[in-house]
């Protein structure tokens, strides 16, 4: 079992025993977030390139920058687990203003273009509050995860650490509270895209959360629907090994050579997260539907034939949204299920992955505590990639194994 398999599995169950505290301290809250960042999106950039005019160089300069602050707005659930801790999760949406301008030799800017990045964040966070008459300051902390859209030349990366102050306070039935929070984030991947706009791994947002808390305990939205998490890794590789005969010259600053060929096969496995909510039916049947967090990855190998192999690693963002109908057997303890239904994929690839699948999922169903375990397995076939018939294409059969944690 690999370091990074280990890790995903310890936080897997130190979550899980944050979820199986004592079942009269747990309720629900759900409601909305609001603010804005106090810092900029990306960081100021100045790119020079020179070219051939009549015989003549000529040397231009570009930049690339943020001209305003962004606004960020979503939902959010959480759980009170004690009087002081609870975790919950925010779906926060985010548009990263950016501009790219064109530097004159006296100093304004032309062709002014604004580029704006669309993003979604998922922080997932546990919080402390401390216990007071009216207002109870809180700390938070926890892993974020962000995907984009319209991506404008940029490709900003999915993972981050947060952590935020703030206070609450309960006024007309209703939770407020505004908190400042701090992500950072891993450093952006260009993927080979030379002067590609950086977005700033350092970012603080000024947020106000407005909640209402259900007074249920385990079933907050009646006995006909869950709420959950499942988490797990790949099983099978996400890409297939090939060899590619190439036939190009490559030019690099030591000069001319010849790339024989490239090997491309599939990266290390990857963990596998997300929120999950259920329906329950008549007659032993259910609908579930989950928002998975999955990154793909793949490793090229050139050969050539001046010079040694060449390694490069490239990890991709994909967002599953599977919706299962299940069917359960008639076990008390442990209940075998069985479910199928299709599988839709939103991926930042550079090659144009199918969108469609079909998924099947088998698995076993227990109480622990107050919380349904659902370990299982799932195997999805996607349709064939859109993308060039010459680069590397996903595998079209996956199988995965996710732990599910409801309520």
């Amino acid at each position: 079992m690999s370091p990074a398999l280990k890790r995903y599995i310890v936080v897997l169950f130190a979550f899980g025993g944050l979820l199986l505290a004592p079942a009269k301290a747990q309720k629900l809250s759900v409601g909305v977030v609001g603010g804005g960042s106090v810092t900029d999106a990306f960081s100021t950039s100045l790119v020079s390139s020179s070219f051939l005019a009549n015989g003549a160089p000529i040397t231009t300069t570009s930049t690339s920058y943020s001209q305003s602050k962004d606004w960020v707005w979503g939902a959010m659930i959480a759980w009170r687990l004690t009087p002081s801790w609870s975790v919950g999760a925010n779906g926060l949406f985010r548009t990263l203003h950016m501009t790219r301008a064109r530097v004159f030799a006296d100093g304004h800017l032309g062709s002014v273009s604004p580029s704006p990045v669309i993003t979604w964040e998922f922080p997932i966070l546990a919080k402390y509050r401390l216990q007071g008459a009216r207002v109870r300051p809180f700390i938070e902390g926890g892993p974020s995860f962000r995907t984009a859209g319209n991506l404008n030349g940029t490709n900003p990366s999915h993972f981050g650490v947060s952590g935020g102050v703030g206070v609450e306070t309960r006024w007309l039935g209703l939770n407020f509270a505004p908190t400042l929070r701090y992500t950072r984030w891993t450093r952006d991947d260009p993927n080979g895209v030379f002067a590609q706009p950086i977005t700033r791994q350092d970012q603080l947002e000024l947020l106000v959360s407005v909640s209402r808390q259900s007074e249920s305990h385990w079933q907050p939205l009646g006995g006909f629907m869950r709420l959950g998490v499942v988490a797990g890794t790949n099983l099978s590789a996400d890409y297939g090994s090939e060899t590619l005969q190439i036939n190009a010259d490559v030019i690099d600053r030591l000069g001319s050579f010849h790339e024989v060929s490239r090997t491309i096969k599939s990266g290390p496995t990857s963990l596998l997260v997300g929120p999950s909510i259920e329906f329950l039916l008549p007659r032993r049947l259910s609908v579930e539907t989950d928002v998975i967090y999955r990154p793909v990855s793949t490793t090229n190998i050139a050969i050539y034939d001046t010079r040694a192999p060449a390694r490069s690693d490239y990890r991709f963002v994909t967002w599953e949204f599977p919706v299962l109908a299940k069917y359960r057997l008639g076990y008390k303890r442990f209940v075998p299920f069985i479910g199928a239904g299709p599988n839709f994929r939103l991926t930042q690839s550079l090659t144009s992955s199918s969108p469609y699948g079909v998924t099947a999922a088998s698995g076993i169903e227990f109480r622990l505590g107050s919380a349904k375990v659902s370990p299982s397995v799932r195997y999805t076939h996607w349709g064939r990639d859109t993308g060039s018939i010459t680069g590397p294409t996903v595998t079209q059969n996956q199988a995965v194994f996710l732990l599910g944690l409801s309520f």
